[in-house]
């Protein structure tokens, strides 16, 4: 079971629930995106008798399934979490669309926007978070439930029950980082990997898309696949005629995939100001909008209104003379990009690095790291981050002695243990939530008697709040008072 914030039209899963009416009507947030122009032609005009949702022809990921969510506002609870557990059943039963280890079935928060029960979303929430939690221990799925606004996620996090199926040592460790990311004192950096739960391809097979596109035959594929990365880019390069041509060939294919992986989402939602990535899509920065925490991205965008910053070391999609793959580019990184590495060493000093989907074998993080471990030569220093492994390599570990921590989320075959790391990334994402809706009065059937006495509590100062406008003298003491209400859900 998964709890996030992302926008559901754009999660890479195998099937998703598009919430419309009887008669195949999507309100105005859902027919105004692009997918809705590809679907509707496929619907018919109602409804068929006794259904609640219809399976949209689809060839593909992410297959959708138009489903009736109005259930009113005085009907009864119960049809939310029938709607909701005929959709998994007909989706399981569809088969998957993904190479996933399990399926991942995606729903919003049912029938709270346009279905009639917007005010009442904390008892839709806990009605529904029990099915849905029953549902993935009774079945060989994933659910993921897709939250539209973070006052949303928060009231999802607080009605979960079921523990997490991780292990107590994983649970900890989880717990551990979320305490860092709490304090603002993480920095997470990504790599390949998480890119690759949203379907795209990793380096090798990246490169070898592009040794074919110019030309190589199968027998030098077959001999450029044993070679360095490096140098089998530089010889592709080579092959494509210009620097630019195959940098703009990394671009176009990394462009065609409009969808984010569910650890992009995740990561997206965690408290964290300063994120770093060799990746070149723009993964990350779309699950961040879609989070309502966008990232200034440097050294592209430097100057914005964003809370929080996403440093791309090699590049990005968007200007494809930039990207670093080629044994040409990272000799040169260190003259071209000295000041970004200078950044990654600050991270390094002064936060701790929570490594995902990285494998530790750039060249370029290499000499970064080798800058910091002399700079901090006479000093007790702590270790200068986590890292999140598929499965534990005990040599390759020794290779960093005392510079980072290991976290093994260990599985019989890689398929299960990208699940794994997914279910880490959200046991960590739940540890980390916060009481955002606690003043939100959708939600106020979801408080516990303590929560209900705090917001009582609080009533008295946001009408002080109201009261003090525009007195000169209070305007500073009312921002700050706005600001811890507003963190609050008010």
């Amino acid at each position: 079971m998964l709890v996030l914030q992302a926008d559901l039209r754009a999660l890479h899963c195998d099937h998703w629930l598009l919430p419309v009416d009887i008669g195949f009507h999507a309100s105005r947030a859902w027919s105004r995106h692009p997918v809705w122009e590809v679907v509707r032609p496929m619907l018919p005009d109602r409804m068929p008798e006794g259904r609640s949702t219809y399976a949209i022809p689809w060839d593909g990921p992410a297959r959708p399934w138009a489903t009736n969510v109005v259930t009113g506002r005085r009907g009864p609870m119960d049809r939310v979490a029938a709607i909701a557990l005929e959709f998994l059943h007909a989706a399981l039963e569809a088969g998957p669309t993904t190479d996933r280890f399990l399926p991942l079935l995606a729903l919003p928060v049912l029938s709270t926007g346009q279905g009639g029960k917007r005010g009442m979303a904390g008892h839709v929430l806990q009605r529904l978070l029990p099915v849905l939690e029953a549902f993935v221990a009774e079945h060989p799925a994933d659910v993921a439930l897709v939250c539209w606004s973070a006052e949303d996620l928060a009231a999802a996090q607080a009605a979960r029950t079921a523990p997490s199926p991780l292990s107590p040592a994983l649970c900890e460790r989880a717990r551990d980082l979320a305490f860092l990311a709490s304090q603002q004192r993480l920095v997470v950096f990504m790599g390949a990997g998480v890119s690759a739960g949203a379907g795209l391809p990793m380096w090798d097979a990246l490169l070898d898309q592009l040794a074919e596109r110019a030309g190589f035959t199968a027998a030098e594929r077959d001999r450029l696949g044993r070679m360095d990365a490096l140098d089998r880019a530089q010889l592709v390069a080579r092959r494509l005629g210009e620097p630019s041509t195959f940098k703009a060939a990394i671009s176009e294919a990394l462009q065609i995939h409009d969808r984010v992986a569910v650890a992009h989402a995740l990561l997206a939602n965690l408290p964290v100001r300063e994120l770093i990535t060799t990746n070149y899509d723009d993964c990350f920065e779309r699950a961040a909008r879609a989070a309502d925490r966008p990232v200034a991205v440097l050294p592209y965008a430097p100057a914005s209104d964003a809370s929080r910053w996403l440093l791309k070391m090699h590049g990005c999609v968007t200007s494809p003379d930039d990207i670093v793959l080629t044994r040409e580019d990272y000799v040169r990184y260190g003259e071209r990009s000295a000041a970004l590495a200078g950044i990654v060493q600050a991270m390094l000093i002064t936060r701790h690095m929570l490594f995902v989907g990285f494998s530790l074998n750039d060249d370029n993080f290499h000499r970064i790291v080798d800058a910091v471990r002399r700079a901090l030569a006479r000093t007790d220093r702590s270790r200068l981050g986590t890292v999140v492994t598929l499965n534990a390599d005990p040599l390759f570990e020794q290779l960093w002695g005392d510079d980072l921590e290991w976290v093994h989320v260990d599985a019989p075959s890689l398929p299960e243990a990208a699940r794994r790391f997914e279910l880490f990334l959200d046991a960590v994402s739940r540890t980390t939530a916060t009481s955002g809706h606690l003043l939100n009065p959708r939600f106020a059937g979801l408080l516990s008697p303590p929560e209900v006495e705090l917001a009582g509590l609080l009533e008295p100062l946001a009408t002080w709040a109201e009261s003090v406008r525009g007195v000169p003298e209070l305007a500073a003491t009312r921002a700050v008072v706005q600001a811890f209400l507003r963190e609050l859900g008010g």
